[in-house]
């Protein structure tokens, strides 16, 4: 798999914003739109 780790990215990120008080389903979208935006600008 081209992007070995994809769910350990999106995973910690979900976390460090969940510890900042933000709602977990908010924190998941978030963390998984910031991956695929990045995926994006490569």
């Amino acid at each position: 798999m081209k992007n070995k780790g994809a769910g350990e990215m999106i995973e910690e990120t979900a976390e460090s914003l969940m510890k900042k008080g933000v709602p977990a389903r908010t924190a998941a979208y978030a963390s998984s739109m910031g991956y695929l935006r990045q995926l994006k600008k490569k």
